[in-house]
């Protein structure tokens, strides 16, 4: 969900492409299969710039460009965390659970909460 409306304010910004903080490996669900996973079906450049970055690496960034006192904010979306992440998503698996979902729906009602941070 996160990359599909990123994807719509990247159009709405005529931005080509899409920046992450991801990090291989920096959480459970962080591997290689899960990151491929998120972007199923996205036909999108997605840039990953701290994909071998380590987390002390990460906040000292963080720090440095002035986006760390956001990133400890307590979340403001879903924040239930399963006892054992998924640590290889099962593509088909995913395919139809969102089946069941109003894709466009939910995504419209992100963007429409979606806030705008001046860094």
């Amino acid at each position: 969900m996160m990359y599909r409306e990123a994807y719509e304010i990247m159009k709405k910004e005529g931005a080509s492409g899409i920046i992450t903080g991801s990090s291989l490996g920096q959480v459970a669900s962080q591997t290689a299969a899960n990151m491929h996973a998120e972007i199923y079906q996205l036909a999108i450049p997605i840039y990953h710039p701290l994909i071998a970055f380590d987390k002390t690496e990460i906040m000292d960034i963080a720090r440095r460009i002035g986006t760390y006192d956001i990133s400890i904010r307590p979340a403001g979306s879903c924040t239930a965390v399963p006892e054992r992440p998924e640590v290889k998503a099962n593509y088909n698996l995913i395919v139809l659970e969102e089946k069941r979902l109003d894709i466009e729906k939910m995504v419209g009602e992100a963007l429409k909460a979606a806030k705008v941070l001046k860094l």
